[in-house]
């Protein structure tokens, strides 16, 4: 890959490599069964790595992945969706791999966030059992019960 080059469509939009790189990324990850919004997702999310490292992705190294990652922890972003971002990316360093388009996956050897794990909320037993007399038939008790039996 070279530089960002810009070039102007017969409509007058602007396209940069890295929006083509963005289409062809888009269209693997439907392909590989992810969602329309998944997929607008990720995009997005690379799109905005790009912004923030302002160089092609074949310059990127392991170093700039911890730079990156404290950038968005700092802009205060959740711990999820930072989570998220990095998943993008490493899928787009996959893409761009499998292409042939870098000749590294910079990403590849970057360890993950492991994120807390949140115990269940509950109700208590007076709660519950508000809900259960709060039905207004026998079906809906019962129904409720069954629910509430299983978890």
């Amino acid at each position: 890959m070279h530089s960002p080059e810009t070039r102007q469509e017969s409509r007058g939009r602007e396209v940069t490599e890295l929006g083509i790189l963005l289409q062809g990324y888009s269209s693997y990850l439907l392909s590989t069964g992810k969602s329309p919004r998944t997929a607008e997702e990720y995009s997005r999310d690379v799109r905005l790595w790009s912004e923030w490292f302002k160089r092609p992705p074949d310059f990127f190294h392991e170093p700039e992945w911890d730079d990156w990652v404290i950038h968005l922890q700092q802009s205060g972003i959740k711990l999820s969706s930072v989570t998220r971002k990095r998943i993008s990316l490493k899928r787009f360093f996959k893409y761009l791999r499998r292409r042939k388009i870098v000749s590294h996956d910079p990403a590849k050897d970057c360890e993950s966030i492991k994120l807390p794990k949140e115990l269940p909320s509950w109700l208590f037993v007076e709660e519950v059992e508000r809900v259960i007399n709060a039905a207004k038939t026998v079906r809906s008790r019962a129904l409720i019960e069954v629910l509430y039996s299983c978890g």
